[in-house]
């Protein structure tokens, strides 16, 4: 693959993780969407929704990671969770 910009490899990854999450959450209930890319340490984060089904993890994530990985053999995983707020 030739070298892509920035916002290229942004763009495919935004495109991966899309597919993923609408296959994922079809077949599991489980809702996440792509949150950023962090270019310094090769991060893509994706964002637990609030209204998932189960906690997002890594082995549910391992064909989104796979593919990514067929991108850039650096891209790194991260998964952000939003706590539940504590009652009074």
């Amino acid at each position: 693959m030739n070298r892509l910009t920035r916002k290229e490899l942004e763009d495919i990854i935004k495109d991966i993780c899309s597919d993923e999450a609408a296959e994922i959450y079809v077949e599991t209930g489980i809702d996440f969407k792509f949150d950023h890319y962090d270019s310094d340490i090769k991060g893509v984060a994706v964002r637990e929704l609030k209204n998932t089904s189960q906690p997002v993890t890594f082995e549910i994530l391992e064909n989104l990671h796979k593919r990514l990985l067929e991108v850039n053999k650096n891209l790194v995983l991260l998964i952000f969770c939003e706590e539940e707020e504590m009652g009074e």
